[in-house]
């Protein structure tokens, strides 16, 4: 399996849970079918264009913009 199609729990704590996943993945995850509606911060990384471009496919410009403004319904 890729990794980008990956949704793993990271951690827990009583404080909350932190899972290790690319936003698309976890967004269509059972995982967060679990608490849809009930999540106070999503964390990303970065949480910002990069202006150089990345081994990882980083997206760069209004790219981005557009990106990052369809994960946010």
């Amino acid at each position: 399996m890729a990794y980008k199609d990956m949704t793993d729990l990271a951690y827990s704590t009583p404080f909350g849970t932190c899972y290790h996943s690319t936003i698309e993945s976890f967004l269509e995850s059972e995982q967060c079918e679990d608490i849809r509606g009930k999540v106070d911060l999503l964390l990303t990384s970065p949480p910002f264009p990069l202006n150089r471009k990345k081994k990882y496919g980083n997206l760069q410009g209004e790219v981005y913009v557009n990106w990052l403004s369809n994960l946010a319904e």
